[in-house]
């Protein structure tokens, strides 16, 4: 397996390998692994299309009223 790519992690008790390959070489890779009598299954990972600039969410989400009260809460000392 090492040769496909960089192992991430095994289990050898569930029988799975995360398995980094890069993006230029999946679908050559994939096909290759698919060629292996031991590969049951191939799931590739979303994060390609995962929006990952979160610069432009600022604002977009607003908090609770619950979550509000805990961080106004959490900048106040209780006076005793």
């Amino acid at each position: 397996m090492r040769r496909f790519g960089a192992i991430q992690y095994v289990s050898r008790k569930m029988k799975y390998v995360l398995l980094y390959v890069n993006e230029e070489d999946v679908e050559k890779t994939v096909a290759q692994l698919r060629k292996l009598r031991y590969v049951k299954d191939i799931i590739l990972s979303p994060r390609p299309e995962l929006v990952t600039d979160f610069e432009k969410m600022i604002g977009t989400f607003k908090l609770t009223a619950e979550d509000q009260e805990k961080f106004v809460n959490k900048g106040e000392k209780k006076e005793s």
